[in-house]
């Protein structure tokens, strides 16, 4: 899988792991679910419509972003993907790595093996 296209609206999941096969998510590829809450993207990620996520409200509670050491940040357009959510750019968790476990590349924070080394760049509202 190379672009993420639509995120089954109606899947129960509150949380979904962006496949590391994925390297850009389309327009709308996370738009009006119903259940989700948090999305972790990985660091394969390199392209992201200005509209991925569209009219999701309340719903969305945390984005997490793996980079790899020295990889920049995303560049998300605030005025588009964020319009309809209460969650805005800033909110999004971004993770820098010089190493971690390829079986944990993209796993919430929490799960990482306590010998990684990472980076947390935080953004606060």
């Amino acid at each position: 899988m190379k672009t993420l296209i639509a995120y089954p609206r109606f899947k129960k999941d509150t949380t979904y792991i962006i496949p590391n096969t994925v390297v850009k998510l389309f327009q709308a590829s996370m738009t009006r679910f119903v259940y989700l809450e948090r999305i972790s993207i990985p660091d394969s990620v390199s392209t992201i419509d200005p509209a991925f996520l569209y009219d999701v409200g309340s719903k969305i509670k945390e984005i997490i972003v793996f980079r790899s050491f020295g990889q920049m940040k995303l560049s998300i357009a605030p005025t588009l993907a964020f319009e309809r959510a209460d969650f805005k750019e800033n909110n999004i968790t971004y993770i820098f790595s010089s190493q971690y476990p390829e079986s944990n590349k993209c796993q919430p924070p929490f799960s990482l093996s306590s010998s990684s080394l990472l980076y947390f760049y935080l953004n606060l509202k």
